[in-house]
């Protein structure tokens, strides 16, 4: 159902709204998984929306939902518009991405890992180097710039394959004029000054990186396979990567760690 508002354009509630209930004091979150935005509602908004309502609101509130993308036009087709934005991204001209995990391998076992039953310690062979470095090719021959994402598992664990696929692709793409750079996403235990370091020489521009909290509560969520502790190790190779890269903090946030969020917050502060 929709609304019309007071400018007389009839609105709808996105289908891409999704709630989670704070407690009845603190409201509704309310997040778009098309537009990226994030809220919070009293609990009568909320709901209204949770049905596909556009609730009566004042136009000012009407239009903050509206710029989240919480509530649009009604003749606007949002499945339509997500599907061409996805195609587009696919054959944009003038960037090609990859995303490639060299191996789904980890030496870490975290207990919400949805990969887990992957952790077989496989990772590519010569073969799939090969064919990896002829397809990183033909992405960058028809565009004008070449950005790699390296995942896993953890992808340092094959940091020799990274490495190899690189030193191929790199200077191949630069004789051409065409740019390359690299991403990583790592649990960054493994992340050395040393290897820091090859990063950099080989183009990588950021790295993103897990802290679930303070290091009681980030080792009991995030720890090695053996039981041993990883936030200090990666604290101390955070210390030297920050001024060599770009450094994302990613922190995975559920109900047992929540509270500690402010402690993380003061202590990565405090450690410049």
């Amino acid at each position: 159902m929709s609304y019309s508002a007071a400018n007389g354009v009839s609105m709808k509630a996105s289908r891409y709204n999704s709630f989670v209930d704070l407690s009845s004091a603190d409201g509704i979150l309310i997040f778009n998984s098309l537009s990226g935005a994030l809220g919070r509602l009293d609990v009568e908004t909320a709901r209204a929306l949770a049905q596909g309502l556009v609730p009566s609101q004042p136009a000012d509130t009407l239009e903050h939902l509206a710029a989240g993308g919480f509530i649009l036009p009604a003749d606007v087709d949002e499945q339509h518009y997500a599907e061409t934005n996805l195609i587009s991204a696919c054959f944009r001209a003038t960037v090609s991405q990859a995303v490639i995990a060299p191996t789904m391998a980890c030496n870490l076992r975290c207990g919400y890992c949805f990969q887990y039953a992957s952790h077989d310690g496989v990772s590519m062979d010569r073969e799939t180097v090969a064919w990896t470095q002829r397809f990183l090719k033909g992405l960058a021959s028809s565009s004008m710039r070449l950005d790699v994402l390296w995942y896993g598992g953890e992808p340092l664990l094959a940091w020799d394959r990274i490495r190899e696929i690189l030193h191929e692709v790199r200077p191949w793409c630069e004789s051409r004029q065409k740019l390359v750079s690299s991403r990583l996403i790592t649990n960054g235990y493994l992340m050395s000054n040393a290897i820091v370091d090859e990063m950099v020489e080989l183009g990588f521009q950021a790295v993103q990186v897990t802290l679930d909290g303070t290091s009681a509560v980030h080792d009991n969520r995030r720890g090695l396979k053996n039981g041993g502790g990883t936030f200090e190790r990666i604290i101390d190779n955070l210390a030297y990567a920050v001024h060599r890269v770009r450094v994302n903090i990613r922190v995975n946030i559920d109900q047992a760690n929540a509270h500690n969020l402010p402690d993380l917050h003061e202590f990565l502060i405090s450690h410049g």
